[in-house]
């Protein structure tokens, strides 16, 4: 979903009102991708990716009623590009193979890591507000879920499960 998001973005055109064209579209895709995604993590009681992700980045698509310019400046589907490294996670999980540990952790870095740090300081100059406060939050996050993913990595072996996974999760 991520590339179709990507592409998207790409080919949206500026919007003159906040309810028509691609980036409505990809607005309302977004929202339902994060509720379903909250739903996921609260039935599996995953209380700590609950709070410290979706509910951030619920209360920031939810803040484009109030804010907007968010939907003119097409922040979902700019916010949405960082799940570009789910699909490797998937495969990592599937492999166990320290390669694809090693991929997941480098696309995962750049566009959780330092992409969405950009992305938070564009925010608070194009946007302002509490919001732009609160996009803080996820780059602090994804740190947070990269150091867990780089203790992983030390001690790493193919074909390992380790038991501490949890903690490296990204979705």
């Amino acid at each position: 979903h991520s590339a179709i998001l990507c592409i998207t973005h790409r080919t949206s055109p500026p919007l003159s009102d906040r309810t028509s064209g691609r980036a409505a579209q990809v607005y309302m895709f977004s929202c339902t991708y994060f509720i379903v995604d909250t739903l996921d993590a609260a039935a599996g009681r995953r209380w700590a990716m609950l709070v410290a992700h979706h509910l951030p980045t619920l209360i920031l698509f939810g803040s484009e009623a109030l804010f907007p310019r968010m939907l003119q400046l097409k922040y979902a589907s700019r916010i949405m590009i960082i799940e570009i490294s789910t699909p490797l996670l998937t495969r990592w999980r599937r492999s166990r193979r320290k390669s694809h540990f090693v991929q997941f952790m480098a696309v995962f870095f750049l566009v959780r890591v330092v992409y969405l740090s950009w992305l938070a300081t564009q925010f608070e100059e194009e946007i302002g507000g509490w919001p732009a406060k609160l996009a803080y939050v996820l780059p602090a996050v994804n740190v947070y879920w990269f150091l867990q993913q780089a203790k992983l990595l030390v001690n790493y072996r193919d074909g390992d499960a380790p038991a501490d996974e949890k903690k490296a999760r990204s979705d």
